[in-house]
């Protein structure tokens, strides 16, 4: 006789009459746990968010906060260092200057340091002991674009090299920075002002790069009126009138100054040199005169 393929087993209901409601609400409830613990665990997308105040953030707690640290791992905010390589630009929370990271060590001595350094490893550590080692002014005549001789006969970028020291958990790091700042760049139409800058909310950032640009627009148009008089001959030496030159200020004293070791004219010491026009070629040319002259705008 034909069998068929298909077939079934015999069934029979459970004798205990409490079984289906205790399935159903234990299901229910293992259910219920097993999701809860699941969102308190696993339930977060991590994401990374810069933040200036870590201390808040590593303090930020939700209600699975005291959990056992193995099942709340992708739960907790905590905040991680970055690292600064040598070539960062950056700004500080003032928001004035942009800063280039040109070296890291650690040491005392900067020309014979003990370690060279990479990268900084940075989690919202104060920069401090912060000081000027030099500036320098880089002067130009001629090679400028139509739009920036309109404004200024003359170019003048000014440019800073510092160094700030960061308290590290291997010790003090330094780190030296370079900023520029130029009044009239040529990347003036991305914006070349201090980004923070205010009239009233940040003032003192505002008078800030006000000073500075007056500086620069009256420091330019001295050194046009002194190269009108050397292509006119109203100076008292044979000296032809320059298209470019270099000045620069390097800090005498290695340590901190006090307030009075940068009112003296002899906090920085002193060195130009200009490049005048030649009938046969162009012939670089010292010229200590101007030194004299700068000095009263220090």
């Amino acid at each position: 006789m034909h069998a068929s393929y298909f077939s079934y087993t015999l069934s029979r209901p459970y004798p205990y009459v409490w079984f289906t409601p205790v399935v159903l609400v234990g299901g229910l409830i293992a259910t219920a746990l097993i999701t809860f613990l699941s969102v308190a665990t696993q339930g977060y997308e991590t994401i990374s968010v810069a933040t200036s105040n870590p201390n808040t953030t590593s303090e930020n707690r939700n209600p699975f906060s005291d959990w056992p640290s193995f099942l709340t791992t992708n739960t907790k905010s905590i905040c991680a260092t970055t690292t600064i390589p040598i070539g960062t630009e950056f700004y500080t929370n003032n928001t004035a200057l942009k800063y280039t990271v040109t070296n890291i060590w650690r040491g005392e001595n900067p020309k014979e340091p003990d370690a060279l350094l990479r990268s900084l490893t940075y989690l919202n550590n104060p920069f401090q002991s912060c000081a000027v080692n030099g500036i320098t002014i880089e002067f130009e005549g001629i090679n400028r674009s139509a739009s920036q001789t309109a404004l200024q006969q003359w170019g003048a970028k000014l440019r800073a090299s510092l160094s700030c020291e960061v308290d590290r958990s291997g010790g003090t790091t330094t780190v030296n920075m370079t900023t520029t700042y130029d009044v009239n760049g040529i990347d003036n139409y991305v914006g070349t002002a201090f980004p923070g800058r205010n009239a009233t909310a940040k003032a003192s950032l505002w008078w800030g790069e006000s000073l500075l640009a007056w500086y620069s627009i009256a420091l330019t148009n001295d050194m046009h009126v002194a190269n009108e008089k050397f292509f006119r001959g109203e100076n008292d030496t044979d000296v032809p009138p320059i298209y470019k030159g270099h000045i620069s200020f390097t800090k005498r004293k290695t340590v901190v100054p006090s307030v009075q070791d940068i009112k003296t004219l002899d906090f920085f010491q002193v060195s130009c040199f200009f490049v005048p026009f030649s009938n046969n070629s162009v012939s670089p040319m010292f010229i200590t005169a101007a030194v004299r002259r700068l000095k009263t705008h220090t």
